[in-house]
């Protein structure tokens, strides 16, 4: 029983994609299902992301401040990496729309 209430209310909302954005363009939608690595080359630099395990992470980059690779791994809905220097921003996204309520609107 105890199961079943947890499964119910403290599931996290894991999400099924991850967009990467570059400059306001969406240049890649990976699904988290599937482990790849990708390189997004931006007119700052370049950065790779990495999806394992249902997580992903900028693994590598050549900025100067590193933030983007520090901040590490990521997995649910609404999370996201960015990478300042290179316009780059990485969103976990679900893989359903989900209706806007009154108390969100």
């Amino acid at each position: 029983m105890i199961f079943v209430v947890y499964l119910f209310f403290f599931k996290s909302d894991d999400g099924a994609f991850c967009e990467v954005n570059v400059q306001g363009e969406i240049v890649a939608r990976l699904p988290l299902f599937e482990d790849c690595v990708k390189r997004v080359d931006t007119p700052g630099g370049y950065n790779m992301i990495t999806v394992k395990e249902g997580c992903v992470s900028v693994t590598e980059a050549d900025c100067g401040n590193q933030i983007c690779v520090q901040t590490g791994q990521i997995h649910k809905n609404g999370q996201i990496i960015t990478c300042l220097p290179h316009g780059l921003i990485i969103k976990i996204v679900s893989g359903q729309d989900k209706e806007v309520d009154a108390i969100a609107y």
